[in-house]
């Protein structure tokens, strides 16, 4: 992810830089679950397990924490995303970690982790690699965080 951060412009990564900041508020140079779940429910109703899932997709090296480059995904996400996405449409963004397009059984396989669920055979029958849009429709039948 290092190597994306080059590919923003100044003012897009300072503000970046600066939002890790923000939400930062015991200024460890990390986000823990509680401070990013702050920032996300100021003011806002939030479904909470999609937070949780969204903070468990970010956080690739699993130490409980964001780092800024880990952070820097949803920035990614979110400048990709228009404003008729769905939830599941970011979702399977945030899931597409190699950013290819496509979800393999590996990415898919992440997000039953957080779940602490086995893969369902439904899920691997979907083949070993599948466009986000026909998983977006997967998760709408299994999971549906639009609701």
């Amino acid at each position: 992810m290092g190597a994306q951060s080059s590919k923003y412009s100044k003012e897009i990564k300072a503000q970046m830089t600066q939002a890790f900041k923000d939400i930062d508020t015991n200024n460890d140079g990390k986000i823990q679950f509680s401070e990013f779940l702050n920032r996300l429910m100021y003011g806002v109703n939030v479904n909470q397990e999609l937070v949780k899932l969204c903070f468990f997709l970010l956080d690739t090296n699993k130490d409980d924490a964001l780092q800024q480059s880990e952070f820097e995904r949803i920035f990614q996400v979110m400048m990709n995303a228009s404003e008729e996405s769905s939830i599941n449409t970011i979702l399977c963004d945030l899931i597409d970690f190699n950013g290819d397009g496509f979800l393999d059984q590996n990415e898919i396989k992440a997000m039953y982790e957080f779940y602490k669920k086995p893969v369902p055979q439904s899920a691997n029958d979907l083949g070993i690699k599948i466009t986000k849009k026909k998983f977006e429709e997967y998760i709408k039948a299994h999971f549906d965080f639009d609701k």
